[in-house]
């Protein structure tokens, strides 16, 4: 009997240590089951964050936001206010651009691009053109020395010509 019982000791230290080893098993399978599923939020956050093709998307979004930025303050300009273009990358990464002309009410409306006057669709366009020059500018950190530009003052009225005028004989 006594032999019996000191077997079925051992048998129970045996099961107590297995059952310890299976406790620290299970323990570590959790925490490494918690880090895993951190690191899958973390991607699943860099995912939405950087889109379906990545950081060359973000780069471009970022890249499209500044050439926004700046070309609307030529825009400003040019058009003492009265126009906005607004930028966009849409699922392709084409760019779209929409553009508002300011009502009577002062408030903004849409408008097509292909419903422009001529000289909205100058100011637009010369605008995009110079926001570019300078976003290449800075991004690579030079100076143009020239701009040729092919009769820029087509379809502008008096204003539209002088605001022109102005802008350039600033750049210089």
């Amino acid at each position: 009997a006594k032999e019996g019982v000191e077997q079925a000791q051992n048998l129970v230290n045996v099961a107590q240590s297995d059952f310890a080893k299976c406790e620290t098993w299970l323990n570590e399978t959790r925490a490494e089951r918690l880090k895993q599923s951190q690191h899958a939020e973390t991607i699943k956050e860099l995912s939405d964050s950087f889109g379906q093709r990545g950081v060359q998307t973000f780069v471009l979004s970022n890249t499209v936001e500044l050439l926004e930025t700046v070309s609307q303050t030529y825009l400003s300009q040019f058009s003492e206010g009265t126009q906005r273009l607004e930028l966009s990358l849409d699922a392709g990464d084409r760019i779209s651009r929409r553009t508002f002309l300011r009502s009577e009410t002062g408030a903004f409306r849409e408008r097509p691009l292909a419903s422009l006057s001529g000289g909205q669709w100058r100011r637009c366009s010369l605008s995009l053109n110079l926001g570019f020059a300078n976003l290449v500018a800075q991004v690579g950190h030079f100076r143009p020395s020239m701009f040729v530009l092919d009769e820029p003052l087509t379809h502008l009225d008096s204003t539209g010509r002088a605001d022109v005028g102005r802008v350039l004989r600033n750049l210089i």
